[in-house]
């Protein structure tokens, strides 16, 4: 064995005598430690992209959720629109509803005052045109008047 010490280079008379003094077990310890740090570097490196993934997908996330929160809104409020419409039809309807009512009611007595009324456009229809076809035979005689006279 001191003939391999003598012989050693020195790199391995170094670790013959980290051996001899009990140091060599805490380097290894130390290139484990070392690994297991080079290690959670690397880890934490990937878990720093899955953070800054998961923030730009929770912006993504935040935003689309806005947007149904938008759509909820805007769904109820054409729901309320629809129900305003349709209570407006129908006051609408009850109103017209009435209306023709009151209408039947007294459309007997205007079917006689529009009777009235229409016998007497009637009679004053036949007056003018009696006082139309009047005139224009007139007319017809004083043309052939006038043909006569401009032929003479």
């Amino acid at each position: 064995m001191i003939s391999r010490v003598v012989e050693a280079k020195p790199e391995e008379l170094r670790i013959f005598l980290e051996e001899a003094a009990g140091v060599s077990k805490y380097r290894e310890r130390r290139k484990e430690t070392e690994g297991r740090l080079a290690d959670t570097r690397e880890n934490l490196a990937r878990v720093e992209d899955i953070r800054l993934e998961l923030g730009n997908q929770l912006g993504r996330l935040e935003h689309q959720a806005k947007v149904a929160g938008e759509y909820r809104e805007l769904e109820a409020r054409l729901a309320l629109s629809q129900q305003m419409l349709w209570f407006s039809r129908q006051q609408d309807a009850v109103r017209s509803e009435s209306a023709a009512r009151r209408r039947s009611r007294s459309s007997p007595s205007r079917w006689r005052v529009s009777r009235r009324t229409c016998a007497r456009a009637r009679r004053s229809w036949s007056s003018c045109a009696r006082t139309h076809y009047a005139a224009g035979d007139e007319l017809h005689d004083r043309q052939g008047r006038f043909y006569a006279a401009n032929t003479r």
